[in-house]
């Protein structure tokens, strides 16, 4: 991401691409409830990893992208053209 600053571009965090930051938030959420239980920390982290992992790699194949904020905006907009 500060990487993208530098070179003055817009951050691949914000861009549409397959979904990097759900994949891990998805992960984090599943090893926090994991943790919380009487499960070991080991199992817990083994279990998120995975299902980082496995949620990133869906997501490249099946080319799964979530929605951005410019998606559909110029579509909605009345046109202005008779002006």
């Amino acid at each position: 991401m500060i990487g993208d600053v530098i070179c003055n571009r817009v951050p691949s965090l914000f861009r549409p691409s397959p979904m990097f930051a759900t994949c891990s938030f998805v992960g984090s959420w599943i090893f926090l409830l994991l943790d919380a239980w009487p499960a070991t920390r080991s199992y817990a982290s083994t279990v998120g990893i995975v299902v980082v992992v496995a949620f990133r790699l869906a997501a490249l194949r099946f080319k799964w992208r979530l929605p951005h904020v410019g998606e559909g905006v110029a579509d909605d907009l009345p046109n202005n053209d008779a002006a």
